[in-house]
């Protein structure tokens, strides 16, 4: 009798339908025959969790359970990454001991030097999750670390790992570390979990080094770092990632030393240095320098370019900015994307000569993806060296988030006019320095334009600018200032205005013509109806506009007789935030919103004169599937 083939006869057709199964359906692909379970095993746990076992942690993964333990155990063969889930221990760590063939893992904080105390295992809390891949015939039982063999195949079975309670946490991570340095990829390490964690030894942060495949440099001598000759040249990490409370100077520099010739990603955040200047710049030293003045410096050859194509720097403490911009910035030119985020704790002050003029010569030619932020609007980050990192980056830059740079001045402003015509995502907020004309000019300057955060643009701006040419604009995040302009503001000054808008002004400061305030209308609903690919369009005020006297902030009036029916060609839009104050809406215009936007699906705001409007509007919203907070 012939065999018939069938398509699930290849592996490679079987790969990709076990791409889309869960782990269920796996396990029970991986029963039917040999074949099937070399193809649907390694599916079932390549990516594996262990829980912490702490009684402080309450097991707070609900999308993945752990397996067993002794699964666990039982096919570390096939394990390729590795999380351990909440504050781990050695009876954690004992779990993984077993893996050597990980390429990516990633470690919560440790709480205890050793044992964490009574084994509270996983599998007596999910055991009958994981019942699937065990045979109905023979059980395991969660303590067992004998081979299970029967129907389930996938149970192949292994010898368990040697165990030692009293050897210290760290060492034995950095022994799961040194066990994997082959084929490890990626390391996460995470420790922000409270309480606080005990700062790693040296010792762990050798194992983390020999990961790289690198050679001692020669201005650094065997004695002083043994491990850099040890690293096999077959290592292949490239990925970094280190976020937690307290790291010493010398074990970060160690890392960084090691890792810049061969890290690709690195993610360095929420972290305290205890910085020493001599550590990164050699003895004597106590500013950086680099670009084509550092090898003038005492010890700043030290630092050799790095081959970092992406670098996150997130609430770093103790390590001043122009040493966080040398260090990582400065020396990677070949970086693709940035993100910068400024503890609050730095304060703003302009960087040396020398430091400005190695600016120059620093190029970062392929950098398309920049973002450096604060919380508030701060002036750490000086407007030269804004402008410098804009002058010097990619002109093909498709995405920059500055978001709270209070030091952005004219001279990065300048700088941002060469990336208008590629850039597709652009946030501005928090930044006093950009006003509604410079808001303008971005609109009709950047026909790449996708997305747009700032904080405010009036009516006046947009009625004197030029079209907008972001046709493919799919979310708006301004707020549409329609005050009366004062006396003293730059606004109020008469400029001609084509078409048929006319628009007549009071000689009192905060008075508005009925007429005037009608033009401001037609002409804003007319160029958002232009967008007609919106999708999020936010109008909330995200920084106090400066007024001399009192003259309250006045914003659209979400009405009919506004010229509302404008909006009406955008079929995209699927969300909606209004002003956090009262906005003017009828409830004739919420019956045309929800008939006018099919996609329609969140509203926000004040709206309504009264509480008893922005009540019956919610209704109204909610009786046709859109959700509404006031």
């Amino acid at each position: 009798m012939s065999y018939e083939y069938t398509p699930l006869d290849l592996p490679e057709i079987r790969l990709l339908v076990g791409s889309f199964l869960s782990r269920r359906d796996l396990s029970q692909c991986a029963r039917v025959c040999k074949s099937w379970s070399s193809t649907f095993a390694p599916l079932v746990w390549q990516d594996t969790v262990i829980q912490s076992t702490h009684p402080d942690y309450q097991y707070q993964s609900y999308l993945c359970q752990a397996p067993p333990r002794a699964l666990i155990r039982s096919h570390a063969h096939l394990i390729r990454s590795l999380v351990f889930e909440g504050p781990i221990s050695n009876e954690e760590v004992f779990l993984g001991a077993c893996c050597s063939r990980l390429e990516h893992l990633s470690l919560s904080v440790t709480v205890s030097g050793t044992s964490s105390g009574p084994n509270r295992t996983t599998a007596s809390t999910h055991g009958t999750t994981w019942a699937w891949l065990q045979d109905a015939d023979s059980p395991l039982d969660a303590d067992n670390d004998e081979s299970c063999e029967g129907n389930g195949v996938i149970l192949t079975g292994r010898p368990p790992c040697p165990r030692n309670d009293q050897t210290d946490t760290w060492s034995q991570l950095a022994a799961l570390i040194c066990q994997n340095q082959r084929t490890l990829r990626a390391l996460d390490m995470d420790f922000m979990y409270p309480p606080p964690a005990k700062i790693p030894t040296r010792a762990f942060w050798d194992a983390v080094v020999k990961c790289f495949p690198s050679v001692a440099p020669d201005h650094m001598s065997t004695s002083s770092s043994p491990s850099l000759l040890l690293s096999p040249r077959s290592a292949r990490l490239t990925t970094l990632s280190l976020k937690g409370r307290e790291i010493r100077s010398g074990d970060l520099m160690l890392i960084w030393r090691s890792a810049t010739p061969h890290l690709k990603r690195l993610e360095f955040s929420r972290c305290l240095v205890e910085y020493e200047p001599w550590t990164w710049f050699g003895p004597g030293s106590t500013s950086p320098t680099f670009g084509h003045t550092a090898a003038a410096s005492t010890g700043s050859e030290l630092l050799s370019v790095s081959t970092l194509r992406h670098l996150t720097l997130i609430d770093i403490r103790g390590m001043d900015l122009t040493t966080q911009f040398a260090v990582f910035i400065g020396k990677s030119p070949r970086l693709e994307s940035l993100i910068w985020r400024i503890h609050r704790s730095h304060q703003g002050g302009l960087p040396s000569i020398a430091f400005e003029e190695d600016l120059h010569h620093c190029q970062w030619t392929e950098l398309e993806d920049i973002e450096i932020t604060s919380e508030k609007e701060s002036a750490a980050v000086s407007d030269r060296l804004l402008s410098a990192l804009l002058d010097n980056c990619s002109q093909n830059m498709n995405r920059l988030n500055l978001c709270g740079m209070g030091g952005l001045q004219e001279q990065t402003l300048r700088s941002l006019e060469q990336h208008l015509q590629h850039l597709q995502i652009l946030d501005l907020s928090l930044c006093s320095a950009v006003t509604g004309a410079v808001v303008q000019q971005i609109l009709s300057s950047s026909p790449q334009l996708e997305s747009i955060t700032a904080n405010s643009i009036h009516a006046l701006d947009i009625l004197n600018g030029e079209l907008w040419v972001c046709m493919g604009l799919r979310s708006w995040k301004v707020f549409i200032d329609l005050s009366p302009p004062t006396p003293s503001s730059s606004l109020a000054s008469s400029i001609p205005m084509s078409g048929n808008h006319e628009v007549v002004r009071n000689d009192a400061a905060g008075d508005v013509s009925t007429e005037e305030f009608d033009v401001y209308h037609n002409i804003v609903y007319e160029r958002l109806s232009t967008l007609i690919h919106l999708e999020h369009l936010g109008l909330n005020r995200r920084l106090s506009l400066h007024r001399r006297g009192v003259v309250p902030i006045q914003t659209l009036d979400w009405q009919l007789t506004s010229g509302l029916e404008q909006l009406s060609t955008l079929k995209e839009l699927s969300t909606i935030c209004l002003s956090h104050q009262t906005v003017n809406m009828s409830r004739s215009a919420v019956v045309w919103m929800v008939e006018q936007f099919p996609k329609l699906r969140s509203v926000s705001g004040r709206l309504g004169a009264r509480k008893a409007d922005s009540v019956e509007f919610s209704k109204m919203f909610r009786a046709h599937g859109i959700e509404f907070d006031p």
